[in-house]
């Protein structure tokens, strides 16, 4: 956010001298470095003003309990996003892995061990969730961030794609 303060003009257009040593050095520009766009010189009155940028409202200031309590509603419902993907694994479990033989009338093995990796990564997702969890509202207490690690994105990403290709071959091989 911009808001505009007055400061005395000071006489001199130039106060630092910049252009005078500039154009004597053959510059050919004619505002002074650092300060272009900066100040606008008003015609009827011996100030001006520049845009000064506010500083950046902290996300959670030390007295806002109001802030803190919304991070901490929504570090709770990524906690329920984690449940109920690892809701999802699990219905996908049981679908790959019991449902899926007995409607395609084929050998159950390959889909069992299809359906433990679905299990699998059900359960993953809640430990990890669970600690995620916990690692966010201890981050919060402390009024810090708390980025997931790139390890846990990648781990969970190799393992969907990975069951994903598998059922997709499964499926294709048994049609």
């Amino acid at each position: 956010m911009l808001e505009m303060r007055r400061r005395p003009r000071s006489r001199s257009p130039d106060p630092d001298g910049e252009l005078a040593a500039r154009a004597s050095a053959g510059g050919a520009d004619t505002e002074p470095r650092g300060r272009v766009g900066t100040s606008f010189a008003m015609a009827e009155s011996a100030t001006e003003s520049t845009p000064v940028a506010s500083a950046p409202q902290a996300a959670s200031p030390a007295g806002d309990k109001g802030a803190a309590s919304r991070t901490g509603m929504a570090a709770e419902r990524t906690w329920l996003a984690w449940w109920r993907t690892a809701l999802g694994a699990s219905a996908g479990a049981l679908g790959v892995g019991r449902l899926a033989p007995e409607v395609l009338h084929v050998a159950p093995a390959p889909y069992v061990v299809l359906g433990c990796g679905y299990a699998l990564l059900a359960v993953s997702l809640l430990v990890i969730g669970a600690r995620r969890q916990l690692d966010l509202q201890r981050a919060v207490d402390r009024g810090e961030q708390a980025p997931l690690p790139f390890a846990v994105v990648g781990a969970f990403t190799v393992a969907g794609v990975l069951l994903a290709v598998m059922t997709a071959v499964l499926v294709i091989a048994q049609t």
